[in-house]
């Protein structure tokens, strides 16, 4: 930096006017920005021996810096034009830098440009996939810059939605290599798993290689639980897992339970009644996907397994500060029972032989009970109401009945 600027003694004026404008950004009006970033991009101009890599690295924080402002339309507008020539330069400096950490930072940029032109990117593909494979393959195991590159990938999918296909081969195989579930690859877990998240959502359709991933859900939970007596699961690994169990839900379907039903029945099994009440948000949404998207087989599979014995069993336990992960298991009952009315007889039977109620009757009672009494635990938003109705939807289809309790109990389900 010292030669640098004894060679060019206009360098250290040039980066404390960068470093000054990144201090102020926030209070510029929005008609000087067009000027701002077209003077930050002269920086980054690699035909332009006038700035070292210092001043350009002041350059990119002087963008990033202008993307926080909250305020991004304008910018937006700004930047989309010259997309493809400002990510040329940018991968530029990262190439020509060698330390990790600053690397990282411009990778940052990056990912920082992507989110802000949002689906604009779509035209500029080619320039910001181009460099990732050769940046995946120089960084070595446990090098830093593998979780940025795994974070930008991300961006770049969910700003592409569902014309991201042209990146799936590129990304499924960085997902491969993060979840590779080994103490070399564990750092960048978090991110694989955020990748392999966003890119089931953004599937146009299932694809085998995304199903060959279903793999992976079994040994990751077997990392994160290793060596914890009680499964952590409003930890943010486990919370992805379940969403990406959710998401191959709404994505596959029946496909997904026919080749990879096993994994899908382990995992529930692993999770269900083992989490603490506030996880337990999470944990439903699998199975409240399959009962959305393929309700006939979602039900074969609760009634082959013990999984529905798993949802009622905490219901039952009745331990203090639970209502609401009791309302919401039960609501998961309901669904299952507006599909097939037969499930309710098979799980009181099961109940009863498990000794929690003298007979298949007062094990009804006590769901019906449990059911009217946890109503308002699901609360009043958006998804509390439909759930709540569910609950109501499964409470009256029982009607007409001869069965004593249900038959008492008719005021309270009319007025629920």
């Amino acid at each position: 930096v010292m030669r640098s600027e004894a060679q060019y003694p206009s360098m250290i004026l040039r980066r404390r006017l960068l470093w000054l404008l990144r201090c102020y950004c926030y209070v510029f009006e929005d008609a000087g920005l067009h000027a701002i970033v077209h003077m930050a991009m002269g920086v980054l101009d690699s035909g332009s021996p006038a700035n070292d890599v210092v001043v350009k690295l002041e350059a990119t924080h002087l963008l990033s810096a202008l993307m926080k402002r909250e305020a991004k339309s304008e910018l937006a507008a700004i930047v989309t034009p010259v997309l493809g020539t400002l990510l040329q330069e940018l991968y530029g400096l990262v190439l020509a830098l060698g330390e990790l950490e600053l690397r990282k930072d411009v990778l940052s940029c990056v990912r920082k440009v992507v989110e802000l032109v949002g689906p604009a990117v779509v035209g500029a593909i080619e320039a910001i996939g181009g460099p990732l494979p050769q940046l995946w393959a120089e960084a070595a195991e446990r090098n830093p810059m593998r979780p940025q590159i795994l974070l930008l990938v991300r961006s770049l999918v969910r700003a592409c939605g569902a014309q991201s296909a042209a990146l799936q081969p590129l990304a499924l195989a960085m997902v491969r290599d993060a979840l590779a579930v080994d103490q070399q690859n564990m750092y960048m877990a978090s991110e694989g798993v955020q990748l392999w998240l966003t890119l089931a959502r953004c599937a146009p359709e299932y694809t085998p290689d995304l199903d060959a991933l279903m793999v992976q859900l079994l040994p990751l939970l077997s990392v994160e639980v290793e060596g914890s007596e009680e499964l952590q699961a409003d930890t943010n690994l486990l919370r992805e897992l379940l969403l990406v169990l959710e998401a191959y839900a709404v994505l596959g379907g029946a496909t997904m339970l026919r080749s990879r039903g096993d994994v899908v029945v382990s995992f529930l099994q692993r999770v269900l009644g083992e989490v603490k009440a506030s996880a337990v948000q999470w944990v439903v949404r699998p199975l409240e996907a399959l009962l959305l998207a393929c309700p006939a087989e979602a039900v074969a599979m609760l009634r082959g397994t013990d999984l529905l014995a798993r949802l009622v069993r905490p219901c039952l336990a009745g331990d203090e500060g639970t209502e609401r992960a009791t309302a919401l298991h039960l609501a998961v009952l309901a669904r299952a029972f507006l599909v097939d009315a037969s499930l309710l007889s098979t799980l009181c039977e099961q109940m009863c032989a498990a000794s929690y109620g003298p007979t298949p009757s007062a094990v009804l009672r006590g769901l019906l009970d449990l059911t009217l009494r946890h109503l308002d635990a699901l609360g009043f938003i958006p998804t509390g109401t439909w759930r709540r109705r569910t609950c109501v939807a499964a409470l009256l289809s029982l009607y007409p009945t001869a069965e004593e309790a249900l038959l008492q109990s008719l005021p309270s389900v009319l007025t629920a």
